[in-house]
């Protein structure tokens, strides 16, 4: 009895100290630097870029810096493959664009980042897994501002707009894609005059970010606090509990994404509205990425300042029949 007594007292201890740390908290960054975007795919397996070719590693062992020679641009978009994570790109200013890739096999964690050639000077804001090694990036320029490719090429798409783009989400098929960027700009690939045209947008604010769940289903949001929502073959704008710039978006399900910006914003979308939620973070940050691996465990990050910001999520876990048994199993003897 008294053994079973002391199980359920380790179970309640592990449980109250794990609610008490669910939420976002601060993870000290490894270095000094400007953080723009950041992306996960495992839970030790993540990347960030920044400013003057700052990338950082997360690993089991933390947050490393990566050190190279690459390049001095900023960089403004990091994205990895969804699959195995053994290609990723990041994209910065004037055309640079370095690309990932880490063999299955290798026993190097980290595997190598490499510059790669690009079709044109465009400053990339957005980079976007669409298949395989296959990518999207998109940035800033009169003609060409949207690439396609991958390891074997990267090339300019046609477009019959200017705007600027500033992000770009794959929603589960080739012909399903989607591009937002300047003045409320919204397009879309059309494959039968082999462009991208414009969608209609229900906003003339500057859009900065979109993710889909799948097929029919995807947030947008940007400045003034914009929110708009793609459902029913149409975008339309959602009540925002914020007025500030919104910088970039995670969605997760339909029930279930984020959004961060300025002024120290984090938004969570559940129970069918968007809330703001607490930032750990100091007052005047400014969030720019943000990147979940589960509804469970995410990633923001940004700067305050010149100080760089490193956000953690991790949600209140669930007491389940597999994990009583685990913590039992540590008083068995």
């Amino acid at each position: 009895m008294a053994g079973k007594t002391t199980a359920v007292t380790a179970l309640a201890v592990v449980w109250g100290a794990a609610s008490a740390f669910a939420g976002w908290y601060v993870v000290p960054a490894p270095c000094g630097g400007v953080l723009n975007d950041v992306d996960f795919k495992t839970t030790d397996n993540g990347w960030i870029c920044g400013n003057v070719g700052l990338l950082l590693h997360y690993s089991e062992d933390g947050w490393e810096r990566y050190e190279h020679n690459l390049t001095t641009a900023d960089l403004h978009a990091v994205g990895l493959n969804e699959s195995y994570q053994n290609f990723g790109w990041a994209g910065g200013d004037d055309g640079t664009m370095l690309g990932f890739y880490r063999h299955p096999t290798s026993p190097s964690a980290e595997g190598s980042w490499d510059k790669v050639a690009t079709p044109n000077a465009t400053d990339i804001h957005t980079i976007h897994y669409l298949w395989a090694d296959g990518f999207w990036a998109a940035g800033k320029n009169a003609s060409g501002q949207i690439w396609s490719g991958g390891f074997g090429g990267w090339e300019a798409e046609r477009t019959t707009f200017d705007e600027t783009v500033y992000g770009i989400a794959y929603a589960g098929s080739h012909m399903r894609v989607w591009a937002v960027g300047e003045n409320g700009l919204i397009a879309i690939p059309n494959y039968g005059y082999f462009r991208w045209d414009k969608y209609p947008s229900p906003t003339r604010q500057t859009l900065r970010a979109v993710d889909f769940d799948w097929y029919y289903f995807g947030y947008a949001c940007g400045d003034g606090g914009t929110i708009i929502c793609y459902a029913a073959n149409e975008w339309e704008i959602k009540p925002s509990p914020v007025k500030c710039d919104l910088h970039d978006v995670d969605v997760i399900s339909t029930e279930d994404a984020w959004i961060v910006g300025a002024g120290n914003t984090i938004l969570h979308f559940r129970g069918g509205q968007w809330f703001q939620v607490h930032s750990p973070a100091p007052p005047g940050t400014v969030l720019k990425g943000v990147s979940f691996i589960s509804p469970e465990e995410g990633w923001a990050v940004g700067n305050c300042g010149s100080t760089p910001i490193i956000l953690h999520y991790v949600a209140c876990p669930a007491v389940t029949p597999a994990s009583i048994g685990k913590i039992k199993a540590l008083f068995s003897n």
